[in-house]
């Protein structure tokens, strides 16, 4: 599982994985339910019970943390109080949720059924890989087999084979994922899933969906970023120019925004594939290596949380902000922690100059990208009713997240 953070909500219907299989979109939806179980150093509450501990004073802003009991928050003159309930960073902005019962492909609508398959499906629902929703259709393919289209209101059709489905444009046309002969490449379809034609056969990466501007992102065989809707593509930037290798990692930020990064470096693109701001990432720690990178974009700058490596699993995160128009980044923080989950959660979420952050090993730290100010609010975190040891990492489990309020 991957981390995500709070200024960029992920719709579990709508989001695609990393891999070049269109995992399902609605897959990240256990990654709220991950969140539930990170921890940190520290002495943990074990129960629900009322006791509160302090919080530093000096806060810019109240800051909540949700665990397994309930919503907190610590105030700026230190005192910590229970609160009203707060929407998750993760929430999903979809109408529309999708699964498999009694053999049936269903689509929910705020709780209610919208849409059900005629046809019995007896692949088991992990093996539901990829959907794209419009607003009155549906299309979804299960593994490596056919691709199935259905207005709501009709009866499926499978329009394809070895095809995921990616997004509905905002013409109404399907783009999808073609696999063909070990490569893979983009395919569009009209809005009844049907004439096919292939717009790219071949990608150096794999297809990211921005689902912003119902768009697909890819790398094409001369390395250059590109974004389509099947119809017209935008040649974005060069990523050897940018000093990146096909294989990049991409992501999608807010407003049509692009991050990029690998183990050595990041860049953060305009829509229009201008740079926002780039930096190399400082030294790691000896036997560590930089991995997968988290963003927090605002107006004028950057944040980027870079997860730290070893051969013994993931070691701690360092933590970066770099104004727009720069080259070089700032190091905040380094994080460093003998973490043994699943996954490393992270949520980052601005205010004003001050980033708030918070992870896997609860540690939370407001930090003063323009005054160089440090707030540790890991302790209070670690107090909190809810938050446990885990006993087989021996690490403190329980809080979900921390954001501003």
């Amino acid at each position: 599982m991957r981390s995500t953070n709070a200024n960029t909500p992920v719709d579990p219907a709508e989001v695609h994985g990393r891999s070049e299989d269109v995992p399902i979109r609605g897959l990240l939806s256990a990654l709220a339910l991950a969140a539930a179980a990170t921890g940190s150093e520290g002495q943990a509450a074990s129960s629900c019970a009322p006791t509160l501990p302090a919080a530093p004073a000096g806060l810019p802003a109240p800051v909540l943390f949700r665990t397994a009991c309930g919503t907190y928050r610590a105030d700026g003159d230190g005192t910590v109080s229970r609160a009203h309930g707060v929407r998750s960073p993760w929430w999903s902005p979809s109408r529309f949720q999708i699964g498999v019962w009694n053999d049936h492909v269903v689509v929910t609508e705020k709780g209610r059924v919208r849409w059900r398959s005629r046809r019995a499906f007896t692949s088991p629902p992990s093996e539901l890989e990829s959907v794209a929703f419009a607003a009155h259709a549906v299309a979804f393919s299960f593994g490596h087999g056919r691709l199935w289209v259905s207005r709501f209101g009709g009866r499926e059709h499978a329009v394809g084979w070895s095809e995921g489905a990616l997004v509905w444009t905002e013409h109404g046309d399907l783009l999808t994922l073609r696999r063909r002969h070990g490569r893979n490449g983009l395919a569009v379809r009209d809005r009844n899933g049907l004439h096919p034609r292939v717009i790219a056969r071949r990608m150096l990466n794999y297809a990211l969906v921005d689902d912003a501007t119902r768009t697909v992102l890819y790398v094409n065989q001369s390395r250059t970023l590109v974004r389509t809707d099947g119809r017209s593509k935008q040649f974005l930037a060069n990523l050897a120019s940018l000093g990146f290798a096909p294989s990049a990692t991409l992501q999608t930020l807010g407003g049509g925004m692009v991050g990029i990064s690998s183990d050595r470096r990041l860049a953060v693109l305009h829509r229009d594939g201008s740079v926002f701001a780039e930096t190399d990432f400082p030294a790691a720690p000896l036997g560590q290596r930089h991995g997968w990178t988290n963003f927090a974009v605002t107006r004028d700058r950057v944040a980027a949380a870079v997860e730290l490596s070893s051969p013994n699993g993931i070691g701690g995160e360092d933590i970066l902000v770099i104004r727009a128009g720069e080259t070089s980044g700032t190091l905040l923080a380094r994080e460093q922690s003998p973490w043994a989950g699943c996954g490393w959660i992270v949520t980052m979420v601005w205010h004003g100059d001050w980033l708030l952050y918070s992870d896997s090993v609860v540690d939370v730290l407001a930090l003063d990208t323009a005054g160089g100010g440090r707030i540790d609010l890991s302790r209070t975190a670690q107090q909190l009713p809810g938050v446990r040891t885990d006993e087989e990492s021996g690490q403190p489990v329980g809080l979900d997240f921390a954001v501003w309020g």
